[in-house]
């Protein structure tokens, strides 16, 4: 009769957890019972066990897969905190070789002063000090600025560039009316052999993006994929190519709604940097892919498979850094697409979810190992 009632009960729709749970003390009862000389008890015995044993094993997969799911998620968020450090500390280095550059300049300036000083006390200057410290006191901020830009020592044209820069950023209006003039003068100054002033002309074609997109977009672009030919960059190459693809994202920010239209020759120029010998360069490039995404807002368009496929063929490479930028850009592509993306990946999902699949039986990096699963997750929601 106990028995008849327990079954009747356990076998109903509406069981709790931990009815389930409180029934694993008694398997072993059950299982005694399954053993009686009396063929009914030991038949419903055995059937009550059989159930009582599912459901635990039930249980316990769930419990494993809900501490999976935690660990993921504890180490994602550890991921995320440790990306933003990295961000500040490139950042604050960043910011500090501004300084120690800017300081440069100021103690040349400085140096100068002291030298105009002496030539008025009758000392005589080398021509080229000479030239440098004529009074610049009736020139606008603009004129000021060109004129240090030709000027023969380093320092000054650096800083002719910046100022430059500036005065476009707070929209002076002399400079505004000479923009033209001004993004021919940072394209031009993107042949000199210094690092600082390349990087300087860069950043004010950044600058420019906005009054005539199409030529900074073709300027950056080719510096970005023609950059070892400039033999002069050295050992810095790989670190301009980065600074190059950082300001090809940086156009988008500026662009806003307009960034759409510039979406293909922005990734596929990205997208170049796969075959880079530099495993900092290819896993930079990724990430940078992922920030133009976010900018574009995910409307990718007919772009989208193709993407997806190189992210897909990233996550194989030989630099456990690049295979974890290419997962981590994965997973963000599929979070902004949403439920859009069976229908923007249809010809393709199947492919990359098998692919994935693989990439997680072969992976050994843990970092790596977790993104490849938040991606699965995304395409399995």
């Amino acid at each position: 009769m106990a028995l008849s009632i327990l079954s009747l009960h356990l076998t109903q729709a509406n069981v709790t957890v931990g009815d389930w749970k409180k029934m694993q003390e008694y398997r072993t009862d059950l299982q005694v019972l399954s053993c009686h000389k009396d063929q009914r008890i030991a038949r419903l015995a055995g059937q009550l066990h059989d159930l009582v044993k599912a459901n635990g094993d039930v249980l316990e997969e769930t419990e494993n897969l809900r501490d999976q799911t935690k660990k993921i998620h504890e180490e994602t968020d550890r991921m995320r905190q440790k990306a933003e450090e990295m961000k500040n500390i490139r950042r604050d280095t960043e910011n500090k070789q501004m300084d120690e550059k800017k300081k440069m300049i100021a103690e040349k300036a400085e140096e100068l002063k002291k030298a105009k000083e002496r030539r008025k006390k009758g000392l005589k200057e080398e021509e080229k000090e000479m030239k440098i410290l004529e009074d610049k006191s009736g020139m606008s901020e603009y004129e000021a600025a060109l004129y240090d830009i030709t000027d023969p020592l380093l320092p000054v044209r650096g800083h002719g560039i910046i100022q430059l820069n500036k005065l476009i950023n707070d929209k002076d209006a002399e400079a505004l009316e000479n923009i033209n003039k001004a993004m021919t003068i940072f394209k031009e100054s993107l042949e000199d052999e210094d690092t600082y002033i390349y990087l300087s002309s860069i950043t004010g074609l950044v600058s420019c993006a906005r009054f005539n997109t199409d030529m900074v977009f073709d300027t950056l672009s080719k510096e970005f994929t023609m950059l070892y030919d400039r033999k002069h960059l050295g050992d810095k190459a790989m670190e301009v190519r980065t600074k190059v693809g950082e300001a090809l994202v940086q156009v988008t920010k500026e662009l806003g709604e307009l960034t759409p239209k510039y979406k293909n020759i922005l990734l596929n120029t990205l997208f170049s940097a796969a075959n880079d010998p530099d495993e900092m360069v290819r896993a930079s490039s990724l990430s940078n892919i992922g920030e133009a995404c976010k900018n574009l807002r995910f409307s990718l368009g007919g772009i989208t498979g193709e993407l997806m496929l190189h992210l897909d063929a990233a996550s194989g490479d030989s630099s456990a850094q690049v295979r974890r930028a290419a997962a981590m850009v994965l997973t963000l592509l599929l979070q902004g697409l949403g439920r859009d993306a069976f229908t923007v990946l249809e010809s393709c999902i199947r492919d990359i979810h098998r692919s994935l699949r693989k990439r997680l039986a072969l992976e050994t990096d843990e970092v790596a190992l977790v993104h490849l699963n938040l991606a699965l997750d995304e395409i399995d929601q």
